[in-house]
């Protein structure tokens, strides 16, 4: 091409193809932040795609938006192994990436980069050559992207820029959860084979292989089911020669995939050598069925592999793996998805338009993770990371985030757009490469959050109406809060990893630059956000801190408490991504796990609360994993399935200290113990244990169902000078394995009018295999 040429649509170059752009080239791209959801291209703007090869041996040949039209771009994108770009004396200006090479390979010589939001940006997988380029006036003049090496060149020149070359490495940040492991037999036989365009007429049930070349059509009123270990392989159709498969399932009557826990349904390509792309999708249109259901499936190398539009799904154990786009769906309400993983694809999942529930959604290594526009979204248990472009994005939607860690990407959440609300609170934005957590035009509150370790800043916000509560801002490399619009932001109450309020070099607003808003940091607060993966490290801590499913204290590390310290545990479901521990001997729920040595220094006065976040709530318990035992005084634990479990723990001391509501106080199991002066009120069990030596002594038992429960034959115990008062069943009670007698000296055993001491003990009197309770002065 030579002359003048307008772009006013997304341009794809495919693998197999050159363009090549002739000196004095003007090449004007209309600018267009769209709705569309084309799973080929990476940014929402109009951008030139290169799957081939895009040449420029000669300048000047210009890239720039249309005139009249001052917006950006999406820019010259790189995404395949098979893309190669070569620019030698071209211009670039007023992109979102100028060049943005995730694969391939790409040579750039001469070139200006102007006005750009970057003018050039590497991912790991592409091989860059860079050479006396200019770069000038952009945000970030150049980036490398987990990299040590910044992304420069001899002779390259830099003015005006934001940035200029820039190396973004941060140290990874480990989030554990819970696995989604797809069980995939060997590919059963071929049964059927459907070539064309094949529309069913009846209810049909697929099992073994399905080959499908063409379409499959699943008109109203049909059902197909999908039975357990399916294998539905598509094969390449590709009439137009773009490279993107054409085969495909659609549905307008109803789609049942019942694939099993070890059989998996697998929808693929039938040539194993294949790229992402190589069949189109499952595809719901207009099917407003409650029984479409998917579960259990895997999802590989599609364009768009699954899609729905004014449709109604669940899904159910799913994963998205190398595919141009995963999930996509417009104008679909009542969409929801459980348990799902996307990994490897370039985009994770896209919706619009749509109401959608998702829980338990991982989505990792994907070149941009999750994108929605004007939706009403509730995501729970949350993991975004690895992500090359976009984490997560919301536009002018109705968003709540529960318990979200978005971290390792190269950039954190956006959330932008006027109207749109935002709820994020439970959750974690770290260890990103640029911005953590960014708001334009909306209205968001943050509450028990952490901001921490990102590379720019924590919380970036331009005109937007944002509180942020009892949260934690801290360790970010050039801003805590960067306030760019004329709002102001109320970022009071809030802990600064300082001790105190942040230091003036960590707020930028209007005291940096008139016409800014002000960033209230009012008093200072004291907030430790913990999940699991993100261990506690030794240290001494006071305030909040919230533990969001199964988190460790590090190794033999030493952790205080100290007065007036709450811990607040977040109510994770038992099939949460979170709750990484819920058989015996752990509990459903959030739990804190300490390995190393645990000092509980509260006071009478200002005790440290153990409990949930909600009232309402409920949580694990406090596991002594061994090591070093604990030293726990003054500590209040209520709601919990059991405040304290010492399991093989050293020494544990417990005094002085208060067990209300909970199913059970403590547990211990050959664990040497000193339990004294405590309060056991109001739980279904006070105390339960076996095999344990120490001492329970002077603790008074108010109130529970059963006081004292023995669940097997203990060794070196002493059982003394207890209160035993108002039990609904028993003050001491003998399990199933418990055949030898246990001595309950002195203390006050009340008992009430008109029953027997034998009536609140349960043991031999009660079953002949049982040990006997003795009671001694």
């Amino acid at each position: 091409l030579s002359g003048e040429v307008t772009v006013s649509e997304d341009l794809l170059i495919p693998a197999g193809v050159t363009l090549t752009l002739l000196p004095g080239t003007d090449v004007s791209v209309i600018p267009s932040e769209g709705t569309r959801t084309d799973s080929q291209f990476v940014t929402t703007e109009t951008e030139i795609l290169v799957r081939g090869t895009l040449s420029v041996p000669e300048g000047p040949v210009a890239f720039r938006p249309a005139e009249g039209d001052p917006g950006g771009w999406g820019g010259i994108v790189m995404t395949s192994p098979s893309s190669t770009v070569a620019l030698s004396g071209a211009e670039i200006s007023g992109a979102q990436f100028g060049l943005l090479a995730l694969a391939g390979r790409t040579e750039v010589t001469g070139t200006s980069f102007t006005g750009n939001e970057v003018g050039m940006a590497a991912a790991p997988a592409a091989e860059v050559s860079v050479s006396a380029n200019r770069f000038r006036d952009n945000d970030i003049a150049s980036a490398a992207w987990h990299s040590d090496s910044p992304l420069a060149g001899d002779g390259d020149r830099y003015g005006g820029n934001g940035d200029d070359a820039l190396a973004l490495s941060l140290p990874p940040v480990t989030v554990d959860h819970l696995p989604i492991l797809p069980f995939l037999g060997p590919q059963p036989p071929v049964t059927r084979e459907y070539l064309g365009e094949i529309a069913l007429d009846q209810d049909t049930t697929w099992s073994g292989t399905v080959v499908i070349a063409g379409q499959v059509a699943v008109p109203e009123g049909i059902t197909l089911t999908v039975e357990p270990g399916t294998h539905v392989l598509f094969s390449l159709r590709d009439t137009n020669g773009d490279g993107m498969g054409e085969s495909w399932i659609i549905v307008q009557g109803t789609i049942r995939v019942l694939g099993g826990e070890d059989e998996w349904v697998l929808f693929d390509s039938e040539d194993e050598g294949a790229r992402p792309g190589a069949w189109d999708s499952l595809s719901l249109i207009a099917s407003d069925s409650e029984d479409n259901l998917i579960r259990n499936a895997v999802f590989r190398r599609g364009v768009k592999a699954f899609h729905s539009h004014f449709s109604r799904a669940r899904l159910d154990h799913v994963v998205f793996e190398d595919n141009l786009r995963g999930v996509q769906f417009q104008e679909s309400e009542g969409t929801v998805i459980d348990w799902a993983l996307l990994r490897r694809n370039q985009s994770g999942m896209r919706f619009r338009d749509s109401a959608v529930t998702l829980t338990n959604i991982v989505a990792e290594d994907n070149v941009a993770g999750i994108n929605f526009l004007r939706s009403t979204v509730d995501a729970r248990d949350l993991v975004v990371t690895g992500s090359l472009t976009e984490s997560l994005v919301s536009r002018e939607s109705e968003t709540s985030l529960t318990r979200a860690v978005v971290a390792g990407n190269v950039r954190g959440p956006r959330f932008k757009g006027e109207g749109e609300r935002v709820r994020l609170i439970e959750s974690v934005v770290a260890g990103n490469l640029t911005e953590g957590l960014s708001f334009n035009q909306v209205t968001a509150m943050v509450d028990r959050s952490g901001l921490i370790d990102n590379g720019f800043t924590g919380l970036s916000v331009t005109d937007a109406e944002v509180t942020v509560r009892r949260s934690r801002i801290s360790g970010n490399g050039r801003y805590a809060v960067d306030n760019n619009g004329s709002t102001e932001v109320d970022a009071s109450g809030n802990d600064w990893g300082t001790g105190g309020p942040p230091s003036a070099e960590a707020i930028y607003d209007g005291d940096d630059q008139e016409g800014i808003g002000r960033v209230l940091t009012g008093t200072p607060a004291r907030f430790t956000v913990a999940f699991p993966g993100m261990p506690i490290p030794s240290g001494a801590y006071s305030g909040e801190m919230l533990v969001a499913g199964d988190v460790y204290t590090g190794g033999e590390e030493e952790v205080t408490l100290l007065p007036g310290a709450r811990i607040l545990f977040s109510s994770v479901p038992t099939d949460s991504l979170f709750d990484l521990c819920s058989d015996h001997p752990s509990f459903p729920s959030s739990e804190l796990m300490v390995p190393g040595l645990l000092r509980v220094e509260g006071t009478a006065e200002n005790p440290v609360r153990f409990g949930p976040l909600q009232p309402s709530g409920t949580w694990g318990g406090l596991n002594l994993l061994g090591g070093r035992g604990s030293e726990i005084r003054h500590a209040v634990f209520t709601g919990a399935a059991t405040g304290i479990h010492a399991r093989e723990a050293d020494t544990v001391l417990v005094e002085d200290s208060r067990f209300e509501d909970n199913e059970v106080g403590m547990r211990f199991s050959r664990s040497r113990v000193t339990i004294r002066r405590n309060l056991f009120a109001g739980n279904r069990t006070g105390m339960r244990f076996h095999a344990f030596g120490g001492a329970v002594e002077n603790n008074t038992f108010t109130g529970n169902a059963t006081a004292v429960f023995v669940t097997d034959n203990p060794v070196d115990v002493l059982v003394r000078d207890n209160t035993f008062d108002g039990s609904d069943d028993y003050h001491v009670k003998l399990g199933i394995h418990v055949t030898e007698d246990v001595t309950v000296e002195g203390g006050d055993f009340r008992v009430p009018a008109g029953m027997r001491t034998a009536d609140l003990i349960f043991d031999r009197e009660d079953d002949e295999d049982l040990g006997r309770v003795l009671l001694k002065p």
